[in-house]
């Protein structure tokens, strides 16, 4: 039972540290969009907390 949870809870970890690192990466994504749009507008278009 122990080596089932251990199992489980490794497993759990890693899930979340690559959820992390997918938020991260589709976070740096919207911040180079915004700068893209801002470059096209000449005014900021988006600016909402991500």
């Amino acid at each position: 039972m122990t080596a089932e949870v251990d199992g489980f809870v490794a497993a759990a970890g890693q899930f979340v540290d690559e959820s992390i690192k997918i938020y991260q990466l589709c976070k740096s994504a919207i911040l180079s969009l915004q700068h893209v749009i801002d470059g096209i507008h000449g005014t900021p278009v988006l600016r909402s907390r991500v």
